[in-house]
């Protein structure tokens, strides 16, 4: 998750310098309202969202589907073909989860679990992870929902630093991930 994350972060970096007023550089630091919704459609890889129309938006590279960010605060989207059976019963995903949160823990030993569950993101069986750890060497609260579907595993990973994290998560973060659709990707 940490290694996706910093990806998606050298992704979106390219983005921060955009702007038409060369005098003042964009504040990096500031985490802006979402601005309304902007439907967005990747066939290609079988999803749709809204997305928040003042926030820098891009479409990723394999297997980063999307970002979206602004200031300190991103959300990207990730989807991992798979060939193995992917979690369905209760027990397998319970296994899920506690392998999820030992495989966070190994790549960030200072993370901090605040919460690990199970969930539905519309019909498809899921796990989020809700915590607080380290994104290149910054401390940020951290959610990362794991849905799984027949053939992939859709990550979506977003986090700001936890002075503005919850506010960002009611506004943006949780209505993008209310909003996902996940369909068969158009080969």
């Amino acid at each position: 998750m940490v290694r996706r994350t910093t990806i998606a972060l050298a992704v979106l970096g390219a983005l921060a310098g955009c702007g038409s007023d060369k005098s003042k550089p964009p504040d990096a630091t500031q985490v802006r309202p979402s601005g309304g919704n902007v439907a967005v459609k990747i066939p290609e890889a079988g999803v749709s969202f809204k997305a928040p129309a003042a926030w820098r938006r891009q479409k990723g590279k394999s297997p980063l589907v999307y970002a979206v960010q602004t200031g300190q605060a991103t959300l990207a989207l990730w989807r991992y073909p798979r060939t193995e059976q992917l979690p369905v019963t209760h027990k397998a995903l319970q296994a899920a989860k506690e392998a999820l949160v030992a495989q966070i823990r190994k790549r960030d030993p200072t993370f901090k679990v605040t919460k690990a569950k199970l969930l539905h993101v519309g019909p498809k069986r899921a796990v989020q992870v809700l915590g607080t750890g380290a994104i290149a060497g910054n401390r940020r609260t951290i959610r990362s929902t794991h849905i799984y579907t027949e053939k992939a595993e859709f990550v979506v990973d977003a986090y700001a630093p936890p002075t503005v994290f919850d506010r960002v998560d009611t506004q943006v973060f949780a209505p993008v991930l209310d909003s996902l659709q996940i369909a068969k990707p158009r080969e």
